[in-house]
């Protein structure tokens, strides 16, 4: 028996270079004439309405069709609510990689899951919203380059993850569990089994989802903590000089990127601990360059170490320590 899910998205486009992209088992489509072919539909319609067209047709779109008895054999999602909400973790997931690509705001829409004939339907919406680096939503065009360079950032971030979910022993089979709350995933992760990776993509996520941006300063110096960070005495000077030689230049690439990351974690500071950021910060537009920079350093920096030198940050903390005093004093 066959089943359907469709995805929309909010300010991602396409060009036309795009043809035949996947993601997992999805196509990713602009083509409005498959778009009404496939879901205007009397079942599709009778289960939700016309409501979800003008969010297909105007932004691109992911779709799956497929063997519903295989999906469901999944023993991590027996049925169609749970494959709804494993599928719209991949998703979101890719959709987050484009911010590898460049600064971004695109977003995964509802995901609609139905089975043709029967009265079985879901629609989920993910609450994490990403916003740009100042805070905004704007439209962006991707080609297939983009999306290719993000497709492989993916990859390799789930090869590279270590995180362990354990979850409660729920009967996802157990009739009506589908109308029911269920806690995702992440709240039954073993916190220990996150590596640094693990926990920079955490706090990555957090800042991306932020339009209050003292607190998008926030949750980037997370990140380089998360990274940087393996002592308990004068922490922000060691995050600083630590990925400053990281991220490497010359001496005035240097010195800049040094300030950068020393003026974010005075915010995050200030802000965390309920002080009056600066006299000269009174609005968003004050933070505006920081952000912008803090998010342009913060990429080139993780691409580096993903793509790269991942093998180096998921040393043990005695080896990382030794390496980190050699980058400083070489």
């Amino acid at each position: 028996m066959e089943i359907k899910l469709i995805c929309g998205t909010r300010n991602f486009l396409i060009d036309k270079s795009v043809k035949d992209f996947r993601i997992d088992d999805f196509i990713i489509s602009t083509d409005l004439n498959l778009l009404s072919k496939l879901f205007r539909t009397p079942d599709f319609m009778s289960s939700f309405g016309t409501t979800a067209f003008p969010i297909l047709e105007r932004f691109t779109f992911f779709l799956l069709i497929g063997d519903r008895d295989y999906y469901l054999s999944n023993p991590d999602a027996p049925t169609e609510g749970r494959l709804s909400g494993k599928k719209l973790e991949i998703l979101q997931l890719f959709i987050f990689c484009l911010w590898f690509v460049r600064d971004n705001c695109a977003n995964t829409d509802i995901l609609y899951t139905y089975v043709p004939g029967e009265k079985i339907d879901f629609s989920l919406f993910n609450t994490v919203l990403f916003s740009t680096a100042t805070g905004e939503f704007i439209d962006e065009i991707f080609t297939i380059e983009d999306l290719e360079k993000a497709k492989a950032i993916y990859y390799k971030i789930c090869e590279l993850s270590s995180t362990e979910v354990m979850r409660e022993n729920i009967d996802f089979k157990v009739k009506d569990i589908d109308n029911k709350i269920i806690p995702g995933d992440y709240n039954f992760i073993l916190y220990n089994s996150q590596n640094p990776i693990d926990r920079a993509i955490l706090f990555l996520m957090l800042a991306r989802s932020q339009s209050c941006l003292p607190l998008k300063i926030l949750f980037y110096i997370g990140i380089y903590e998360s990274l940087f960070s393996i002592d308990s005495v004068e922490v922000k000077y060691k995050v600083a000089e630590r990925a400053t030689f990281y991220i490497g230049g010359d001496f005035d690439l240097k010195y800049r990127n040094f300030n950068i990351i020393n003026s974010a974690y005075d915010i995050r500071s200030k802000f965390v601990h309920g002080q009056l950021l600066n006299k000269n910060i009174k609005t968003k537009d004050n933070l505006i360059g920081l952000c912008e920079q803090v998010d342009s350093l913060t990429r080139v920096m993780l691409l580096k170490i993903i793509s790269k030198d991942s093998n180096i940050f998921l040393q043990e903390e005695k080896e990382l320590k030794y390496w980190f005093n050699q980058l400083i004093l070489k």
